[in-house]
């Protein structure tokens, strides 16, 4: 586990779910901002190692390749504006490396609340819960559900 002043992340491998789960707690503000960049790094960095050609001498891969990076802010119990801007370099940063970007944040919780008021959530793809997001089918590569 990574800490910063107030903010513990965690990167996850789910080989089995072809996804990298990046878990964030605490504040995340201007003070945090770079540990919780650098967790989101980190899990783009296990899903591009999982989409490199193996070499013929190492034989066929036996991972599969990740499809999505979910980024978990269940338990962020603050959320400054630079957390806004880092979803939205997140987001590009998928689209960029073709995977699926799909941003934690149960229903009622105050950062689900701004990302509404702000509109940041016309942008990213949203599940109330980790189970939830990798349950959800990609309709497209970057694929953003209609609100329901």
């Amino acid at each position: 586990m990574d800490s910063g002043t107030n903010v513990w992340t965690r990167v996850e491998t789910l080989p089995a779910r072809r996804a990298v789960v990046v878990r964030v707690w605490g504040e995340v503000d201007h003070l945090t901002i770079e540990s919780v960049r650098s967790a989101i790094d980190r899990g783009f960095a296990v899903a591009a190692v999982s989409h490199a050609a193996p070499s013929p001498a190492a034989g066929p891969s036996v991972v599969a390749p990740i499809e999505v990076l979910v980024l978990d802010l269940a338990q962020v119990t603050f959320f400054g504006s630079l957390g806004l801007v880092t979803l939205l370099q997140a987001r590009e940063q998928a689209i960029g490396r073709g995977i699926r970007l799909v941003v934690v944040i149960p229903p009622g919780h105050p950062i689900r609340r701004l990302t509404r008021m702000t509109e940041v959530d016309r942008d990213l793809e949203l599940a109330a819960s980790v189970d939830q997001a990798l349950a959800i089918p990609p309709v497209g590569r970057h694929h953003k559900p209609d609100p329901g």
